[in-house]
C-alpha cells in the first residue's frame, strides 16, 4: 500500500483488505517525511530526507495507520487468498 500525505496535519485511515483469506499482523513501513514543504536535502544535510524502515505490529484484514505529515508511505503486509 503506498500513500502520500501533502497535509500539514497526520492522516488516520482505515483500511478493509477484502479477498485474503489471511494477513500476518507483522509487516514493515518505509516512510519519507520532511517538516515543512521546503525541507530538502542538502550538502550539510545530505540525508535529512531519506528512507526509515520500521516494523509495524498492527496489520489485519482491518486495521488503521496513522500517516506523518509531509509523507510518502509504503506499507509492506503480507497477506495470503
Amino acid at each position: 500500500i503506498k500513500f502520500v500525505n501533502s497535509a500539514d496535519t497526520p492522516h488516520t485511515l482505515d483500511f478493509t483488505l477484502e479477498g485474503v483469506s489471511e494477513v500476518a499482523s507483522v509487516g514493515k513501513t518505509i516512510t519519507l517525511q520532511a517538516e515543512s514543504l521546503g525541507d530538502e536535502n542538502s550538502m550539510a544535510e545530505p540525508m535529512k530526507i531519506s528512507p526509515v524502515e520500521a516494523e509495524y505490529q498492527g496489520f489485519g484484514k482491518t486495521f488503521n495507520y496513522q500517516f506523518p505529515k509531509y509523507s510518502f508511505t509504503i506499507l509492506r503486509v503480507k497477506a495470503s487468498k
